[in-house]
């Protein structure tokens, strides 16, 4: 096992297929993918959110309306209050984001 080896490498979709694909996939690929996401929201739900600084956002229309680069963001220990952080982008344009008294 060695984590390491995915630090140099980007495959695309077709290139890693960790459960396999067509008659023969694995049949326990579902429920791993269910486990996978509800540990992740149990991890999640241990710490806060915060956008990263400078984080671009810039939206990307397409057949629905997405980001270009994802939402980059940073984690913060559950006792450390979340600060205010303007995001830079085109996204502004879409969203009204003032502060209301």
């Amino acid at each position: 096992f060695m984590p390491e080896r995915w630090e140099r490498i980007a495959p695309s979709l077709y290139e890693y297929l960790p459960f396999g694909a067509g008659p023969r996939m694995c049949i326990g690929a579902t429920f791993a993918m269910m486990e996978i996401k509800l540990a992740l929201a149990m991890i999640l739900q241990r710490y806060g959110l915060m956008l990263a600084p400078n984080a671009r956002i810039d939206r990307s229309i397409k057949v629905t309306l997405g980001t270009k680069r994802g939402i980059p963001m940073v984690t913060l220990r559950p006792d450390r209050a979340v600060p205010r952080i303007e995001p830079r982008g085109n996204i502004r344009e879409m969203v009204d984001l003032t502060v209301r008294g």
